[in-house]
């Protein structure tokens, strides 16, 4: 039998017979038995070891020592404390619960007994809580509704036995809603403790219904809910200043309806929902909080709107480079403003935006595009037509020429650019300004402003939200801010102008002259400025200073200069020498002169020339008085060359009248009486042509008014109203048109002879800067310079 086989015999005989007997031998059933007995052994230890440090704990939860009695609220409460945190929720405690419990219930009680209380009515605390609450302001009705929602959180918890620090968490119970009212001072944690045992033990459910009732009642107290959504100090208004610091801060935001606010309220809701327990908060009350969206959404409108009213007549002065380049970057001011509103909306969904908000959005977007090349750009631009085409689609608008908008956009943000670089270089802005008052079409803020009506026609063409208005009036402000700094930076540099080419030369100046050279000096440097470095900001007509002007922006210079100019500087001075007006006079003084030397050899020639009328007399008579009658009448014509007259002794008689134009002033009638004479009279250089119209007809009536006063009062004497004098004159057609002729030519020469004089005194006058004395008077500072922003 080889080795190999001698293995297995033995392998087999050690399983089939010897473990069989190993197994059931005396010796494994003993040690059973003893592992057995071990292990319960060592259960009894652990158990004895458990009831023993359960009995240890038990023991020292409370630290009381034997014989010592305390009953102060601290100790109380801090014994009931000890149990509610340590004791009620523990299994260490367990084997000694009973015990524990029966002293944790001994410490209430004895704190319960200890201290003096007394109980407040529910109806007078009802009646004390609602006369607070319609005297306090609707932010104070606010806490007031959320410190009556804690404290149906506080007596809920109170009753379900929550523990004193759990209770010591929540905001608390208000005092006037406080079931009891100790005498002494206590702490708030015993205040709690008594108040918890009180609620427990009184009507506590029915205590929770009466305020639940109130709270609904105060919560309706007002359909509109303004408590809820009042002002809170404790959240920051947004105002016009926190993004253009010289505006007026009246124009805000409350903070209620920014995204902290909105967290506020709904926090608040869950407050006053969580109050109410199992029972349903009012439906109008949730209807309200569930669409405060909506009102988030009209307040911020209102605020737009309130925004773009304060900037519109807003200016500002110096920018600084940084503040320059920002507006191109998107960061000034007004990006910033849109940025926040877009932000602070950004949580409304689109299905619940007004359409002002979707509109907003869209040009917000646009807004935001910057002006560079790239991929980036070709994305968003994308990107943004996108969202135009679907928005347009779903609100059916018209919205949808993206491309349109996009590209006129485009052409707005070139024009900017332009403008920013050409403002950025200072010694263009000058230049700048002085074509843009002169409406030069080719002026880069000509064509900005140009530009961006250009883009908002296009753009908000169907617009009908007054607040997209407001949006781009307010985008506007960023243009006229640009050109607000141009206009500032060109006063600033005309003022320095002005002192170094006036006051500078006048101080560096030799003082050897006379003070009337003096003055003349300084009067050409005056003129020299005038023409130079104001000219085109600055214009100076007949009535005065004229500032010019481009989109109502115009230098702001001190009302000392122009007091100064409009009382020194005469216009005509800054005009060339053959365009002045004293340079005109003389020309026409001297034209006026050959004129009135040919008129005087016309009118000496016409008034040499005689014309001759034949008059022949008849009897005078006195109307409805036959008493009275005239023994004859005589007429007298008086010239210069000398007289012609007729005497008729009421026969038929006949005389020849020699007349020269301009050379008889007198015609005189006397009509004869028995016993006295009356004397009618035509006077000045019409008496001639007076007398023939009168007695055109061959006789005429003198009323008696008409005579000179003595005839006229013998006349009166008499009883005589009038005399029928009767001269009967050959033809006067040739006279009557030499008079004309010559009146005509009279009138010419009187009309020369005024503008010769008129003219004559220009001349003579002193120019304006000649009249008094005013070198002390020159302003130092011309302009308004503010100093630039850093």
């Amino acid at each position: 039998m080889g080795e190999k086989d001698k293995n297995c015999i033995f392998a087999d005989i050690l399983i089939s017979e010897i473990l069989p007997q190993i197994h059931d031998s005396d010796v494994i059933h003993v040690n059973k038995q003893r592992v057995n007995v071990s292990f319960k052994s060592v259960i009894a230890m652990t158990a004895l070891c458990f009831v023993g440090y359960s009995g240890y704990c038990s023991y020292n939860v409370y630290n009381i020592r034997h014989g010592s009695v305390d009953t102060s609220h601290a100790f109380l409460t801090e014994q009931i404390s000890k149990y509610e945190d340590k004791v009620r929720s523990n299994m260490r405690y367990f084997p000694f619960k009973p015990a524990l419990d029966d002293k944790y219930l001994f410490f209430r009680e004895s704190l319960h007994k200890t201290t003096r209380f007394d109980i407040s009515p529910v109806s007078w605390r009802v009646t004390e809580y609602k006369k607070n609450f319609m005297q306090a302001s609707p932010s104070g009705k606010r806490e007031l509704i959320l410190s009556l929602s804690s404290s149906l959180i506080s007596w809920d918890k109170m009753m379900k036995d929550e523990s004193l620090s759990d209770l010591a968490k929540s905001p608390g119970i208000h005092e006037l809603l406080k079931i009891t009212r100790p005498h002494d001072k206590i702490s708030s944690i015993a205040s709690l403790a008594v108040e918890r045992d009180e609620i427990q033990k009184n009507n506590g459910i029915e205590n929770i219904y009466v305020f639940r009732n109130l709270l609904t009642e105060l919560v309706q107290s007002d359909p509109s809910y303004s408590w809820f959504v009042s002002e809170d100090v404790n959240i920051p208004a947004v105002r016009i200043t926190d993004f253009w610091e010289d505006e007026n801060s009246s124009v805000y935001l409350s903070g209620i309806w920014t995204q902290p606010g909105q967290n506020k309220l709904h926090q608040w809701y869950e407050t006053i929902k969580e109050a109410y327990g199992r029972d349903t908060v009012p439906e109008a009350f949730s209807s309200f909080v569930l669409y405060l969206d909506e009102s988030r959404q009209e307040h911020f409108r209102q605020f737009i709107m309130s925004v773009a009213r304060a900037r519109k007549d807003s200016h500002s002065g110096l920018m600084n480079p940084l503040q320059l380049t920002n507006i191109i970057h998107n960061r000034s001011s007004e990006h910033r403003f849109f940025q926040f509103v877009d932000d602070e909306l950004h949580n409304i969904p689109t299905s619940s935006a007004q359409d002002w908000l979707s509109e907003f959005r869209l040009l917000n977007h646009l807004f935001s595009l910057k002006v560079d090349n790239g991929m980036k750009r070709q994305i968003e631009q994308f990107d943004l037509m996108l969202r135009i085409y679907l928005i347009s689609v779903l609100n059916n608008s018209q919205m949808n020429r993206t491309l349109t908008h996009v590209t006129t956009w485009r052409s707005w943000q070139n024009a900017l650019r332009n403008a920013v670089n050409s403002v950025l270089h200072t010694a263009s802005s000058v230049e700048l300004i002085r074509n843009a008052m002169r409406s030069d079409p080719e002026n880069k803020l000509v064509i900005l402003f140009d530009e961006f009506e250009k883009v908002r026609s296009v753009i908000n063409s169907n617009n009908r939200e007054p607040v997209i208005d407001s949006v781009w009036d307010i985008y506007e402000r960023q243009i006229y801010q640009l050109l607000d700094h141009a206009v500032t930076y060109t006063g600033c540099w005309v003022g320095e102008q002005w002192r170094n080419s006036v006051l500078g030369r006048f101080n560096s100046g030799k003082h050897n002259l006379s003070y009337s050279e003096m003055q003349g000096k300084v009067y050409k440097d005056i003129i020299g400025f005038l023409k130079g470095p104001s000219n085109g900001v600055l214009a100076l007509d007949p009535d005065g200073v004229r500032l010019l002007s481009f989109r109502e922006r115009s230098i702001p210079f001190s009302p000392s200069f122009i007091t100064f100019i409009n009382d020194i500087v005469s216009p005509d001075d800054l005009l060339d020498v053959w365009l002045r007006e004293r340079t005109q006079n003389k020309d026409e003084l001297i034209n006026v002169q050959g004129q009135l030397d040919l008129l005087n050899q016309t009118l000496q020639n016409a008034e040499s020339q005689p014309y001759r009328v034949t008059i022949d007399s008849a009897p005078a008579t006195i109307p409805d008085n036959p008493r009275v009658k005239p023994t004859g009448t005589t007429l007298t014509l008086e010239c210069k060359t000398g007289n012609s007259s007729i005497r008729s002794m009421n026969f038929a008689d006949s005389g020849i009248f020699t007349w020269y134009p301009g050379s008889c002033h007198s015609v005189r009638i006397d009509i004869l009486f028995p016993n006295f004479s009356a004397t009618y009279k035509f006077t000045g250089e019409t008496a001639w042509i007076d007398f023939i119209n009168k007695f055109s007809d061959g006789e005429s009536e003198l009323m008696t008014k008409d005579f000179s006063p003595e005839s006229r009062n013998f006349l009166e004497s008499m009883g005589i109203k009038g005399i029928l004098v009767r001269y009967k004159l050959s033809d006067t057609g040739n006279l009557s048109q030499a008079y004309i002729e010559w009146e005509q030519l009279k009138q010419e020469k009187d009309k020369l002879k005024d503008l010769q004089v008129n003219l004559s005194n220009k001349l003579l006058t002193t120019h304006s800067w000649e009249k008094s004395a005013w070198i002390s008077r020159l302003p130092g500072n011309i302009t308004i310079c503010p100093v630039v922003q850093e």
